[in-house]
């Protein structure tokens, strides 16, 4: 996992920012550039999401996808036992489930990924 220090620069003016491969070095160096002055000195996790959301994003993502397998599974197996031919009814019926309750859940982590975004505009 990476870390981002940010801060602004005393003499420039400008934002900087300093990568680190551990919260220990980060936060050493964040005291420091604070004692020489600098402002706005923040260290951040560099993963920019919110871990439940992705979570739950890679659900939805998973939901899609085994809709499909299933479904094309389904329609061949009960249009076998029935007619002998691919069932397109049951296919799409699975298609249709897995896509709506998929993009609800993405939809669900997007809106927790931007909450948890508003959130850490409002602590700095």
């Amino acid at each position: 996992m990476a870390f981002t220090l940010k801060f602004k620069d005393k003499d420039e003016g400008i934002d900087k920012e300093i990568r680190f491969f551990d919260r220990q070095s980060a936060n050493s160096n964040a005291e420091k550039l604070k004692q020489y002055g600098h402002t706005e000195v923040i260290v951040e996790d560099s993963f920019k999401g919110n871990y439940v959301g992705t979570t739950i994003k890679f659900i939805g993502y998973i939901v899609i996808i085994a809709g499909i397998i299933i479904g094309t599974v389904q329609g061949n197996y009960i249009g076998n036992l029935v007619s002998g031919e691919f069932n397109v009814t049951v296919a799409l019926y699975w298609l249709a489930v897995s896509v709506v309750t998929g993009v609800l859940l993405i939809g669900i982590a997007e809106i927790i990924n931007l909450l948890d975004a508003m959130n850490k505009k409002i602590k700095t």
